[in-house]
C-alpha cells in the first residue's frame, strides 16, 4: 500500500509538496492568464495576485500575463444564416474567445520552453 492511499491527500498535493525544490523551481514556471476582456477587472486581479504572491512573481516563478484587446475581432456572428450546430450567438461568441485565449497562452508559453531539454 502506497504510504500516501491511507490519507485524504491529492496526488497534486503529495507531487507539490514532495517534490518542489530549488532544482524544480529552477525548471518550473507558472503562467496565470488573466483573459478578461475587461481592462480594469484584469489589473485588479492582477494585483492581488501580486500581492498574495509577491515573492513568487518577483523570483519569476510565478508570471501573470494578459493579452491587448486587439487580439479578439469584433464579428457579427448574429448575421450569419447558418450557425454550426445550431449556437447561440453567444456560444459562438464564448467558443471565439476562448480559442483566441488559448492561442494566446500557447504562444506565450512555446517562447518559455526550453527545447534542448525536450
Amino acid at each position: 500500500m502506497d504510504e500516501y492511499e491511507s490519507e485524504q491527500v491529492s496526488w497534486q498535493e503529495v507531487f507539490l509538496v514532495n517534490t518542489y525544490n530549488l532544482t524544480f523551481a529552477l525548471q518550473v514556471v507558472i503562467v496565470v492568464a488573466m483573459m478578461d476582456k475587461d481592462k480594469k477587472l484584469r489589473e485588479d486581479r492582477a494585483k492581488r495576485l501580486y500581492r498574495k504572491f509577491k515573492e513568487d512573481v518577483d523570483s519569476g516563478l510565478v508570471i501573470v500575463i494578459g493579452p491587448g484587446a486587439n487580439i479578439y475581432p469584433n464579428h457579427d456572428y448574429s448575421s450569419m444564416k447558418r450557425r454550426p450546430f445550431n449556437n447561440t450567438v453567444q456560444r459562438m461568441e464564448w467558443q471565439s474567445k476562448l480559442s483566441l485565449d488559448f492561442a494566446f497562452l500557447f504562444s506565450y508559453c512555446s517562447q518559455l520552453v526550453s527545447h534542448d531539454k525536450i
